[in-house]
This record gives C-alpha cells, structure tokens and sequence, in this order.
C-alpha cells in the first residue's frame, strides 16, 4: 500500500511544488516515516492531525513547517486548511442524534475532537479527517486520499470545485461501494 500511495503522490506531485498534507500521515513508527518523506515529491507543509506527532519530531521526519491551521488564498476565495471539518450545526446535531439515540457509540464516534473542529462561519474550509464521508459538503472540501483514488488534491482540483459551488453547478456525486467516484474516474479505477 505504501508503495501504491507514493506513486500516486509522485504522478501528480513534481519535486518543486509545495503540498500541504492536512493530518493523520503516518501510521508506522519514525523510522519508516522518514523513510517514506524521502521519496515524496515536493516541500511538505502539515497541517497537523489527531493521530500526528509533535511538532519537533514532524519538522524531523522533513516537513518544511507545522501547523495547527492555516489560511489559504485560492484563486476567487479564500480557505481555511485544517484536518478537521466543521462542528456541526445544532440542527445536524439534533438530526443526527434522532438517527441514531440508540447508538451511543455512534453519537460518540460523531462528535469525537469537536473541541478542535472550527466554526463554520460561512467560508470555504479545505480538510481531511473523516475518511470515506464525503468529497464536498457545502463549502467544505474533504481532501483525504481515501475519497480522490488515493490521489493528492490539485490546488486546481479545488478552485474548479469553488468556481462550480460559487455558480451553482456543482453536481453531487455518486457513491460507489465506499468511495466517491466522478464517472471517469470510476471507469479508470475499475
């Protein structure tokens, strides 16, 4: 697997572009983390997630810089870059609780790191963290690999996708099996 991500990382990601990696990266111990970052393309930005070490160790391994956040100027918008998406509304929250009061691990499983989750104040916000959700939820933009094929998500990918929900014509995607796949990409993938 490891092998298959640093591919795909190094099809779209060329030595002198800078990549910001919103969180959770590695799952392995330090050696075999740094051993990975050596073979990636580009200067790597963390924007640091639940699951990332400190920040001494991280800049270490060889990224550039850490982050808790950061804000982001897109072409036509702005964004924030954090691992987490947005706190739920209380309405979503009412509604999720509904759907599932019997499921207390659910309930629990759904509100885990709210403390660190931004406010949605109305902006664009560019993160990862919740895995096979989804890709865009209103002005949220979920980039973990898991949801793009296992690809890094151009800055391009992104102001397409802004420009599209700006105008109102973003078109919702289907899910197939666990992940969201355009048409074309499901006829690549399969």
């Amino acid at each position: 697997m490891n092998r298959e991500l640093i591919k795909k990382w190094n099809e779209k990601v060329k030595p002198e572009d800078t990549v910001y990696v919103l969180g959770d990266v590695f799952w392995c111990g330090t050696r075999k983390a740094r051993e990975i970052m050596k073979q990636l393309n580009g200067k790597k930005i963390l924007i640091r997630g639940n699951h990332d070490l400190g920040s001494t160790r991280l800049l270490n391994l060889g990224f550039q810089e850490v982050y808790k956040e950061l804000t982001y100027c897109f072409e036509g918008a702005t964004a924030l870059l954090s691992h987490y998406p947005y706190k739920p509304t209380k309405w979503e929250h009412f509604i999720h609780k509904l759907k599932n009061f019997w499921k207390f691990w659910r309930i629990h499983k759904y509100m885990r790191f709210y403390q660190r989750r931004p406010d949605n104040k109305g902006g664009w916000l560019i993160h990862g963290h919740v895995h096979r959700s989804w890709r865009v939820k209103g002005k949220a933009i979920n980039v973990g690999v898991d949801v793009w094929n296992y690809y890094p998500v151009s800055k391009e990918q992104i102001e397409e996708i802004i420009e599209q929900v700006e105008m109102g014509k973003f078109k919702k995607e289907k899910k197939y099996g666990r992940q969201y796949f355009t048409k074309e990409e499901k006829k690549k993938a399969y």
